[in-house]
């Protein structure tokens, strides 16, 4: 199940920058189809969650039963920078790479443990405590006699 969705990104940016974002102009007319190109933005939505996961795998169990609301917004918003990548290539505008750098510095805090994610993972939850040894009454050096002599 992928992070982020087409409704979910057109309730962040305005449909008709989206188009502006995807719609590839054909290489004989030039023109573009006014629509979005979801091919487009299915490979950068791929792309994002590979990003992801790449942070989270071994931190999390994946794909996750239900994924985190933190979780979609940081994919909403590497994704529209992705788009703008696609679109802009080096003209991506500054507030973007910044809002980019942060959300990787969200994800680099998610796999250390220091920010964590609001769900039930058994990968992440403490072993049940015990203690384990492989040692008998017989390995002892100084048994209760030899102490009580000092």
């Amino acid at each position: 199940m992928p992070y982020s969705t087409l409704d979910g990104i057109k309730g962040k940016i305005p449909e008709q920058e989206l188009i502006q974002l995807t719609d590839d102009p054909d290489p004989v007319t030039g023109q573009g189809a006014g629509v979005v190109n979801t091919t487009v933005f299915d490979s950068e939505n791929a792309a994002t969650q590979n990003l992801i996961d790449g942070y989270l795998r071994g931190r999390y169990t994946l794909p996750f039963a239900t994924l985190p609301p933190e979780l979609i917004d940081l994919s909403d918003s590497i994704l529209i920078y992705k788009l703008h990548v696609h679109r802009f290539r080096t003209n991506v505008p500054e507030s973007l790479n910044l809002q980019y750098k942060r959300d990787v510095e969200q994800l680099v805090a998610i796999q250390k443990g220091v920010f964590k994610l609001n769900i039930e993972d058994p990968a992440s939850a403490p072993a049940a405590g015990g203690y384990k040894t492989n040692k008998t009454k017989n390995d002892r050096i100084f048994g209760k006699d030899k102490l009580d002599q000092y």
